[in-house]
């Protein structure tokens, strides 16, 4: 529940997840993929930290999460709502 917490106050608002929400910004971060399949998550970590680790572009709109914005539990525990989701897909309607 508190890497839900933190995922509803850090993420939802340029995320969603499973299809559910009204963000438009940045990717679903279930479907197709959770970032836990593809990083490892001391790499998840450090994109959270500052995105533009992973690769530097200028049209990049995530911001940086310190440890002042989003603390060293609360990421944990957001890893960990991740991983957790990752098992438990829920595949959005087929547009028509």
């Amino acid at each position: 529940m508190a890497g839900f917490a933190a995922f509803q106050k850090h993420c939802i608002v340029c995320h969603t997840l499973n299809g559910g929400g009204d963000a438009t910004v940045g990717p679903d971060l279930n479907v197709p993929y959770n970032p836990t399949e593809y990083m490892r998550p001391d790499a998840l970590r450090r994109v959270i930290r500052d995105p533009q680790a992973l690769r530097r572009w200028p049209a990049a709109k995530m911001p940086a999460f310190d440890s002042k914005a989003l603390s060293d539990r609360e990421l944990a525990e957001l890893v960990a709502y991740l991983r957790h989701m990752a098992d438990r897909k829920v595949m959005p309607p087929v547009a028509k």
